[in-house]
């Protein structure tokens, strides 16, 4: 049976942060357990919580994360972009989506990657008991704050959520790692006040330069407005992705 690490998350735009996140956890796991892991970023069509619009920059975010894996992630191993929220515009919700992954690929075993900040709102997710029973999840610490968060058994500084203490691991299967491969926290939000103060040269820290590139060409991030979707194209463009790509709807992954 394959093993899929699901990346989801709005990437936008993608950063080191996220990249380097993945990249660690996934060689962590590779490690510890002596399987290898697929890499599966999907990122989100619709924000969780209505906070933002990632509908109008869907195409956008779409290329900037395949440039970033064609060019700067290249030497991760059986990394791929998984589509499966665009499909129909789907406002599904992590469970909808490890749902769907599972009965799809049967033949897959699939765990959600989250990092701690996300882990922290948890309980507010819908359908999060089910998630949480039904799935692996593996929560990593993202910077010095956010390990913190992690206590000590039988007892814990601070629960990540009211709803689900991470330490005593109840529901079973969880990951936690503690070890953040950044310490310094990025932010795409950070990513994009650096844009808007043209602060190109700053921001080569933490945006791969492909990404870098194509948000200085598509004009992206200057002001707080997006073009508008528009379905058909978005569907098209995602059709055209390379090698490296992964549309869900296909009857197999290709490398």
């Amino acid at each position: 049976m394959a093993n899929v690490l699901v990346y989801g998350g709005a990437f936008d735009p993608v950063h080191w942060g996220h990249l380097n996140l993945a990249s660690v956890v996934r060689h962590k796991l590779v490690l510890d357990e002596g399987v290898d892991y697929e890499l599966w970023f999907t990122p989100s069509y619709h924000d969780a919580f209505g906070k933002k619009n990632l509908e109008s920059n869907a195409k956008h975010r779409i290329e900037m994360l395949r440039l970033a894996l064609k060019n700067e992630f290249a030497m991760i191993p059986n990394t791929l972009i998984c589509t499966l929220e665009f499909e129909g515009s789907n406002k599904m919700g992590t469970y909808e989506l490890m749902k769907q992954l599972t009965s799809r690929f049967p033949k897959y075993k699939f765990k959600f990657l989250m990092g701690a900040d996300a882990a922290a709102d948890i309980g507010l997710w819908r359908n999060s008991r089910k998630l949480r029973r039904e799935f692996n999840l593996v929560v990593a610490a993202r910077n010095v704050e956010t390990k913190a968060m992690w206590g000590s058994k039988p007892m814990i500084k601070r629960k990540l959520s009211p709803a689900f203490d991470w330490t005593w691991d109840p529901e079973g299967g969880h990951t936690m790692i503690k070890d953040a491969p950044v310490e310094d926290a990025i932010s795409s939000t950070m990513v994009k006040e650096l844009i808007q103060e043209n602060q190109w040269k700053k921001l080569r820290k933490f945006v791969p330069g492909s990404v870098i590139k194509y948000i200085r060409d598509n004009g992206l991030y200057m002001e707080d407005t997006n073009e508008p979707i528009n379905k058909q194209k978005l569907v098209a463009d995602i059709q055209k992705f390379g090698t490296r790509s992964y549309k869900i709807s296909e009857s197999k992954p290709h490398h």
